[in-house]
């Protein structure tokens, strides 16, 4: 900033003893003081030093480490044999049974229904 009103305090000493132009519109004074203000901002970046060089370092690289796929090793062997005896085979008896003879019963014959005679027919009741 300070450099800023120092270019701008020599530019305006420098300046002072310049012809001023005359004129009887303000268009040319107007001029005159853009002209004025667009040497003293090209002054003021000729007067600032460069500004020193940035080296930044580059970004670490990460990357996974690379999958590989391949397929499992095939084994051929040939089956195993297998002597054995067969199995034993065993049979259930059959199961046994005990049946109780009916029961006999002596005495009389087993009592026959009786069957009583239909009441009268009434005419009113059949049609």
């Amino acid at each position: 900033m300070k450099k800023t009103i120092l270019s701008g305090m020599v530019a305006a000493v420098a300046l002072a003893g310049a012809q001023q132009a005359r004129a009887d519109h303000g268009w040319c004074v107007a001029g005159a003081v853009l002209g004025g203000v667009a040497l003293g901002a090209a002054i003021t970046t000729l007067a600032q030093p460069c500004p020193p060089p940035v080296y930044v370092a580059p970004a670490p690289v990460v990357a996974p480490p690379p999958v590989v796929y391949r397929p499992a090793p095939v084994v051929y062997a040939p089956a195993p044999v297998v002597v054995a005896a067969p199995a034993p085979v065993y049979v259930a008896p059959p199961p046994v049974m005990y049946v109780r003879p009916a029961p006999v019963v002596y005495g009389y014959p087993p009592p026959r229904p009786h069957y009583y005679p239909r009441p009268f027919p009434y005419r009113h009741y059949h049609r």
